[in-house]
This record gives structure tokens, sequence and C-alpha cells, in this order.
């Protein structure tokens, strides 16, 4: 959740949440947060995007959804972490003037590969 860089970004269980590539890819560019209560949010930006099915079944519909987390509390993730995490979210997606598009950041940044071939978002 919080990357290694940060004070708290220990390589702990409480500090990880496992993903498949194309959510984690989501996930550390803020396009998919998960609040404190464990409930996946996508972006606003995000869920209004027009594209292919990929988009629309593998991250659009995961808004709302609740985190199945593992029956031991110890190897669940930290409420505090994920609320800082999710602070950033919500920090990156507040609007802000002359703001370019999201489609088009993804096109051109050239990270865009970490959603994978398959993605439909770019």
């Amino acid at each position: 959740m919080l990357p290694d860089v940060h004070p708290r970004g220990a390589p702990v269980v409480p500090n990880g949440i496992t993903l498949c590539k194309l959510h984690h890819a989501a996930f550390d560019r803020n396009l998919l947060g998960i609040r404190p209560d464990f409930v996946v949010e996508i972006r606003s930006e995000l869920l209004r995007e027009i594209d292919g099915p990929m988009l629309q079944h593998d991250i659009k519909e995961m808004n709302g959804t609740q985190l199945e987390l593992p029956g031991e509390r110890a190897s669940r993730p930290d409420t505090a972490r994920l609320e800082e995490r999710y602070q950033e979210l919500i920090e990156v997606a507040r609007p802000r003037p002359y703001r370019q598009g999201l489609r088009s950041r993804l096109v051109n940044d050239n990270t865009t590969d970490a959603l994978g071939p398959a993605c439909s978002m770019g």
C-alpha cells in the first residue's frame, strides 16, 4: 500500500494487498483506491470513460465492491495505511483548472505499458 520510500512503507503483511498486474497498476496510479472500510473505489474520471469490455468489466465494475479479507486479523491490510493511501487518491482526483484529461494522460504517459498490452484503456 504505502511505497517502500514512505516512512511507514515497511515490507510487512499489513502494508500489502494482493492484486493482479492490471489492478496493481491501476492502484499505483491512483485510478483505483481502497477505502479504510475495504471497499474498492474507482476514480470518477475513469468511470466516465467510454472504452472496451476490459475497462468496463475488469475495472469499472469493481467500484463499490468489498475486498475479501483473510480470516486472520494479522494478515489483513492496516486500516491506517489504507486511509493514508486513500487520501492520496482523493488529492490526485481533486479537480484542478486546466487539467489535462485522463485518457490523454494515460496515452501520452510513457509508463502506460504497466497496464499491459491487453488493456484497452490506451
